[in-house]
């Protein structure tokens, strides 16, 4: 009695090509959506007064030496010039009336960052059709 295994390395080669491939432009989508999820939960945290700032929310994903790269970033200009995201991010002691808190994507980021690993492993099964 015995027990035969075969593994066609030649099809099995040619599918993993193609899901690294694919990878790239899966890993992509699941940062965008990681990077939306997050200002989901930073917009109700950031300090409200006019809506400048909240207006401001931009998420960008881009590709360079095989590293992908997401970003979501707030900024608005005061009328004297300077931008006043960072500032109302950093300073605690600023007194925000309508809504917000200082640290608005810390506290946001650390919600959703546990959630990254199952973005990272959908692209994954995406990309190799599990």
């Amino acid at each position: 009695m015995s027990v035969h295994v075969e593994i066609n390395y030649t099809k099995f080669k040619h599918y993993m090509e193609i899901g690294i491939k694919r990878l790239p432009n899966e890993m992509k989508y699941e940062i965008n959506y990681f990077l939306l999820k997050l200002e989901s939960r930073t917009k109700p945290r950031v300090p409200y007064r006019k809506g400048k700032l909240v207006g401001s929310a931009k998420r960008t994903v881009k590709t360079s030496n095989q590293v992908i790269e997401g970003e979501l970033k707030y900024s608005a200009k005061s009328d004297r010039g300077y931008d006043y995201a960072e500032i109302q991010h950093r300073r605690c002691d600023f007194q925000h009336p309508i809504r917000g808190e200082c640290r608005y994507l810390a506290g946001a980021l650390d919600f959703v960052r546990a959630d990254w690993p199952n973005h990272a492993e959908r692209a994954l099964r995406r990309s190799f059709n599990i």
